[in-house]
């Protein structure tokens, strides 16, 4: 079927097998099931929409409106929400059922929603199970951690990065897991020793590779598999290749910068993959690992009928999620970890069948429009109603909101929290403040960079050689300004 875009005008098509993940994923209560409709935008502008409700990099230094001590938060403080610390936010010393309110059949549930989401507390700072990693966001486990972003599976002395699994002693780096000691390498798995690379696996002690697997000991190479002692891709004898590195300026900014570009211009010559797919089958999308029966995944690891996907592993059965893993049969949903039929939820991890739910947590279900709701079935807006009055009332409201044009649809931008340039959306889809206003979206128009806290400093028990390198000044070779 084809459909025109309600936001963009692009033209679009929905397929049999949309449709056909959308009945499979649409919620039951009771004897009735509710039919997600299929979509009314393309699939760009249904992701700019996921994306515009998570931030992952804007941080703030403001009070904690339970406790008032001072904590980094992803909520500006001069926004009208009641963001708390992790510590008070995880504890069982408040009650989110206490803002609860009954639905409203004359208002929208967008207006409604809204308001809960004001007035309940909101986890400031997802930061869980960490050991002096306190100016990290995203942080899963680990320890000794700096401004870094995304830190899975029990990362430790990270500095500067994006995206760390099972990593230890890097910095400056982006989506890399299983390594150590690595410093600027994007996309890297089970590497050693390597700095200023890209798409590398299993390599050890080597600098300025690209798309290289199982390299030790190999510098401004590109495309090479199981190789050691070459430059750009010829082959050296031990004592050559130390012999040419040793003539190398790389202990200055400026000695670095000029053997980038000389790798850069000899990986020119080269041919580059047409996409990164790796033990695929019927898959479209890139950057995709032991992955089959998907269509337009991208960063994702060991899953199976996705749909319109973005940075996940093993997941089935999704559609237009952004950021999880281990859930199922969930749709147009971002941040969830082991959730199972989540439909146009946020930060809702560990929990069921929940409909327009923010930050729900920990064995929730059967949760309609609720907000910092954890270890509770059967509410709506916060507010507790038995198994039979919940399957009841929920399908009313979803009539009324398709009356209001709002069923089907993701929670929209214009009440997300943060404004649309703190968001993910504008990596992905970058708007100056002018066409954010045209469209009624917030803008953040200050320097992000100033709320950071000024006493903040590198942890003191990061290894010896990355304490040492934060002591030395350098000048930026853009702005010239010390670092």
């Amino acid at each position: 079927m084809n459909h025109t875009c309600v936001s963009c005008s692009a033209n679009f098509t929905v397929t049999p097998d949309d449709v056909a993940l959308l009945d499979r994923i649409s919620p039951v209560f009771g004897d009735k099931k509710m039919i997600l409709p299929p979509p009314t935008h393309c699939p760009a502008c249904r992701q700019q929409k996921c994306t515009a409700w998570r931030n992952e990099r804007s941080i703030y230094l403001r009070a904690c409106g339970m406790c008032t001590k001072n904590f980094l938060s992803i909520f500006h403080p001069d926004q009208p929400y009641n963001a708390i610390c992790p510590a008070c936010f995880w504890s069982d010393s408040w009650n989110p059922l206490e803002t609860g309110k009954e639905f409203d059949f004359t208002r929208t549930f967008s207006e409604q929603f809204s308001e809960l989401l004001k007035i309940t507390p909101l986890l400031g700072l997802i930061n869980i199970n960490t050991e002096n990693s306190e100016y990290c966001s995203r942080a899963y486990g680990g320890r000794n951690n700096y401004l870094s972003f995304i830190l899975l599976f029990e990362s430790e002395n990270i500095l500067y990065s994006y995206y760390t699994m099972h990593c230890k002693d890097c910095t400056d780096c982006c989506v890399i897991q299983e390594s150590q000691l690595c410093y600027e390498v994007v996309d890297g798995e089970n590497c050693y020793r390597c700095a200023y690379s890209t798409r590398i696996r299993n390599c050890n002690d080597s600098l300025f590779l690209e798309d290289c697997i199982g390299c030790t000991s190999c510098y401004q190479c590109k495309n090479l598999h199981q190789k050691s002692y070459c430059i750009q891709n010829k082959q050296y004898s031990k004592e050559e290749y130390e012999k040419y590195l040793s003539q190398c300026d790389l202990q200055s900014a400026q000695g670095v910068a000029m053997q980038k570009d000389i790798a850069e211009t000899f990986f020119l010559t080269l041919p580059n993959r047409a996409v990164v797919q790796i033990n695929c089958e019927n898959v479209t999308g890139a950057n995709i690992t032991n992955c089959r029966n998907s269509y337009q995944i991208f960063d994702f690891y060991e899953s199976e009928n996705m749909r319109y996907c973005t940075f996940g592993e093993k997941a089935h059965d999704c559609m237009d999620c952004y950021g999880f893993g281990t859930s199922e049969f969930c749709y147009c949903s971002n941040n969830m970890m082991g959730g199972n039929k989540n439909t146009f939820c946020v930060d809702t991890s560990y929990s069921s069948d929940c409909l327009y739910c923010y930050s729900c947590n920990t064995n929730a279900s059967q949760l309609f429009g609720c907000v910092s709701v954890k270890k509770k079935s059967y509410c709506i807006l916060n507010k507790q109603y038995t198994k039979e009055e919940y399957e009841e009332l929920v399908p009313k409201i979803i009539e009324h909101m398709q009356k209001a044009g709002e069923w089907g649809e993701g929670f929209s931008i214009d009440i997300a929290p943060w404004a649309y340039n703190e968001t993910e959306a504008q990596q992905y889809f970058p708007l100056d403040e002018t066409q954010a206003a045209a469209r009624g979206w917030k803008w953040r128009g200050k320097d992000l960079k100033e709320h950071l806290p000024p006493t903040a400093s590198v942890p003191d028990t990061l290894s010896e050689a990355s304490h040492e390198l934060t002591k030395e000044r350098f000048a930026c070779s853009h702005c010239n300004k010390k670092l």
